[in-house]
């Protein structure tokens, strides 16, 4: 068992043990049929919940694809999160396995002093920007955008967290020792020291600012790199590998992240931008600085059922659900559409100095993505969407077959899916 996943079970046993000395467990089990969700043992002043999360796709690639049309596992997880006054834990086990070491998401265990002060201790999410911030089924679209698949990871370490001046800036800081991984899977190595910041300048319970200017949001992170070891992997939301490096060997590096937008009621814009940096990648003439790996891309989202966003601790929360009267009142459930566009753009000297190999080198991809959801309850959503991937090479994972390193080949890939998933 990963050293985390012990750490959360032992901080677990020992707080029930102090529970246990106050007071005789008098457990209550809540199923609710309407929005399914997993059984919540409430016991001790404190609830138990044992949920997770399943989600498929049925795709229909484009004619030049690699991969074959047909139904895949997006995600299968379990949950067990608890809460115990200002002690919580979450313990989320992978059942697929495709994206993570040890089959494990999360594992961790947190005690929170105050809303501006929260420590937490295990393996968690690290996220430069609100869109890996926010939990996969909560995204408006499949997958994250690139800034999230390039900097975020999960990693074994130390985090701090809280909102400060009534909830208008919200501040996460991680000390972590490189056991975890990428949105890819793919390994993270050297430890990272990393803070973000999130501010809604204008925004607060007490706020006297009209809507326009209470919706807008700045955020900006700095994560610092011990080492850049670590290979590059680039993919589109449906999992085509447009850019995959070598083990860089870098002796440190750093992301650099800024982003901004807004929600107001129903509507929701947001754009992230990322920049970032491995130094001293061994080249042939000695070291090279690769300082040249960018990532941006603009979300928009739109219920156009009515329901309004919510941000929360640095993420997208799913909004107000929709509820048993919705069925009766006229259109059940929630109806959300949503388009984003996402650009990566690396270093063209990895390609030059063969860190890239032919057929996945696009030194620049963009993809598109137009998602119209509907969620029946809170927790189960259908949708049905468009991905359009556009890579300045041609690349073999998506037909290309001009596999030289000149530039301006091109090559593009307009693929469909219906997801079909549910959180419990």
């Amino acid at each position: 068992m990963h050293r985390s996943a012990l750490l959360v079970v032992t901080l677990l046993l020992f707080a029930v043990e102090l529970r246990a000395e106050e007071a005789a467990p008098a457990v209550e089990v809540s199923l609710d049929p309407f929005d399914l969700r997993g059984p919540t043992f409430r016991f001790w002043g404190g609830e138990l919940h044992l949920g997770g999360r399943l989600a498929a796709d049925l795709v229909k690639y484009g004619s030049d694809n690699v991969k074959s049309d047909g139904l895949r596992w997006a995600d299968a997880r379990l949950t067990i999160e608890g809460l115990f006054d200002d002690f919580s834990f979450l313990v989320e086990p992978d059942l697929v396995g495709t994206h993570t070491r040890r089959n494990l998401w999360e594992a961790w265990a947190a005690y929170e002093f105050c809303p501006e002060f929260l420590i937490r201790v295990g393996q968690f999410r690290i996220a430069p920007t609100s869109d890996f911030a926010t939990r996969g089924e909560v995204l408006p679209a499949v997958g994250y955008g690139f800034p999230g698949r390039l900097a975020g990871r999960h990693d074994v370490g130390l985090g701090i967290e809280g909102e400060l001046f009534g909830g208008r800036l919200f501040y996460s800081a991680a000390a972590t020792a490189g056991e975890g991984f990428a949105v890819s899977g793919e390994k993270t190595g050297g430890s990272l020291l990393g803070l973000r910041l999130l501010a809604h300048p204008f925004g607060g319970a007490d706020s006297c600012f009209p809507d326009l200017l209470r919706g807008l949001y700045l955020g900006g992170a700095y994560f610092s790199l011990s080492e850049f070891d670590d290979a590059l992997l680039l993919e589109t939301p449906l999992d085509n590998k447009v850019f995959r490096t070598r083990k860089l060997g870098g002796d440190s590096g750093y992301w650099l992240a800024f982003e901004a937008g807004g929600s107001w009621g129903p509507v929701r814009i947001g754009y992230e931008h990322l920049v970032g940096a491995a130094n001293g990648v061994p080249v042939e003439e000695g070291e090279e600085d690769m300082d040249g790996m960018l990532a941006f891309g603009w979300q928009v989202a739109w219920n156009v059922t009515g329901e309004e966003h919510r941000s929360s601790r640095g993420a997208w929360a799913s909004p107000d659900p929709a509820t048993k009267a919705d069925w009766a009142a006229g259109f059940p459930g929630r109806l959300e559409l949503a388009l984003s566009w996402s650009n990566g753009d690396m270093d063209r000297y990895l390609i030059l100095n063969g860190y890239a190999p032919e057929g996945v080198d696009s030194d620049e991809t963009t993809v598109w993505q137009l998602m119209l959801s509907w969620y029946p309850n809170p927790r189960t959503r259908i949708g049905i969407g468009w991905v359009r991937s556009e890579a300045q090479r041609e690349l073999g994972s998506i037909g290309g077959t001009n596999q030289s390193n000149a530039f301006g080949g091109g090559d593009s890939d307009s693929s469909f899916v219906l997801r079909i998933e549910h959180g419990f």
